[in-house]
């Protein structure tokens, strides 16, 4: 019974120590980039911060238009660069779910890839896709 009682005197001593996240970090600003989700990584490059997005649904959905990698400005919030995969079909009924899973930064190429199995190459400084490969 003892051990009981001091487990929960730590636990009661530890919550009252607890400190609201939004009270040490208050919200700054807010930026709609659509949902993510824990396999979502936010990248810090070039004095800004990347994260792909999942769009407005984690429903196969193409014709989703924040299924995108973004840029956000850091200080403000605002949205840089939105970069939008892109496909070579011609029929709305063959396009892929677009929805970003992952993404990594090496000098002025962006890599990310969607839930369609696509792995894209984009380059940041001239703002155009190099390539795609169907994975």
């Amino acid at each position: 019974m003892k051990r009981a009682s001091i487990f929960t005197l730590l636990f009661v001593a530890l919550q009252i120590q607890a400190q609201n996240i939004e009270n040490v970090f208050p919200l700054k600003w807010k930026a709609k980039i659509g949902q993510t989700t824990y396999r979502t990584n936010i990248l810090f490059d070039k004095n800004k911060i990347w994260i792909g997005s999942n769009g407005n649904t984690l429903e196969k959905n193409s014709k989703d238009e924040l299924d995108a990698v973004f840029s956000i400005d850091p200080k403000t919030g605002n949205v840089l660069d939105k970069i939008t995969p892109v496909w070579d079909t011609k029929e709305e009924k063959d396009m892929p779910d677009t929805d970003v899973n992952g993404i990594a930064i090496d000098g002025n190429k962006l890599y990310f890839g969607t839930d369609a199995h696509i792995l894209y190459c984009y380059d940041i400084a001239q703002k155009q896709f190099l390539w795609q490969y169907n994975a």
